[in-house]
């Protein structure tokens, strides 16, 4: 097996990319619709739309964009927070596994 050159072992998987990508939407729907770069609650109101029924055609827009997130965290293994008791010394988005996610989720939605 030929040696890999600096530049090809420097390259980011694709969980790298996903997780990049996903704060880069996340932020960018932020900034889109609100004029802010993190509103507060954005990364549960993201994550809640996919679940929305039959949206309205306000709402369509933010649930394509939800289920498509959702899938970009599926892939980076974790999501988007602003805040969490982890790390609570945090003031910008930072990102959690998935495990911690689901359980923030269990925490704010008990019996779900």
């Amino acid at each position: 097996m030929p040696n890999k050159s600096p530049d090809q072992e420097a390259l980011p998987t694709r969980e790298d990319l996903a997780e990049e990508l996903l704060l880069s939407k996340m932020e960018e729907y932020s900034e889109g619709f609100f004029c802010a770069g993190w509103f507060s609650g954005l990364e549960f109101d993201l994550w809640q739309a996919a679940d929305l029924g039959l949206p309205n055609k306000t709402q369509k827009h933010e649930v394509t964009l939800s289920r498509k997130l959702r899938a970009l965290g599926r892939i980076a293994g974790g999501w988007w927070v602003i805040e969490d008791e982890t790390c609570p010394d945090e003031d910008s988005p930072f990102f959690i596994p998935v495990e911690r996610w689901n359980q923030i989720l269990s925490e704010r939605n008990p019996g779900k």
